[in-house]
């Protein structure tokens, strides 16, 4: 977990963050899985960029680009697509991308699918109803294989 994200999550891990906090200041060397997570380290623990080394999470490109290529039919003619993907869980705050897609659609028509399952699944779908953009969220629950849908998408949302 990004150590801002720790700050905002679940009451263990924000019991936890301190003891964390110390030992990354304690430890020799770090490895972080994106550039993103070493810039925080970085810039909220005050860690020297010599003691981290950026190794992402790797992908084999050829075992992507054939899933990739499996039809799917999701986009919509009348605006961007834009895709999810994770667990629908708090830390992944997916009330934000909800309450944003909120902004977006006062703007231009745009359709949103989430792929993805967890306990979250209805309190986001509630949230889209309530505040009456539901026709433009699409849960689409898990998919073995999201990477059509990615490949397909105008915008892949980040992991939140």
């Amino acid at each position: 977990t990004a150590p801002q994200a720790s700050l905002h999550s679940d009451a263990r891990r924000r019991l936890l963050w301190p003891i964390a906090k110390h030992l990354y200041r304690q430890a020799n060397h770090i490895i972080a899985i994106s550039l993103g997570i070493a810039t925080e380290l970085e810039d909220h623990l005050k860690i020297s960029a010599s003691r981290i080394s950026v190794i992402n999470n790797p992908i084999s490109l050829p075992q992507v680009d054939e899933p990739a290529s499996h039809p799917v039919d999701f986009r919509s003619p009348q605006g961007p697509t834009i895709v999810a993907v994770g667990r629908l869980v708090p830390l992944k705050n997916y009330p934000l991308l909800i309450k944003a897609m909120q902004v977006v659609l006062e703007q231009r028509t745009a359709e949103l699918y989430i792929l993805g399952e967890g306990p979250e699944r209805t309190a986001i779908e509630n949230l889209a109803i309530s505040l009456g953009i539901s026709t433009h969220v699409h849960m689409l629950g898990f998919r073995s294989n999201p990477y059509p849908y990615i490949a397909q998408a105008d915008l892949l949302t980040p992991g939140l």
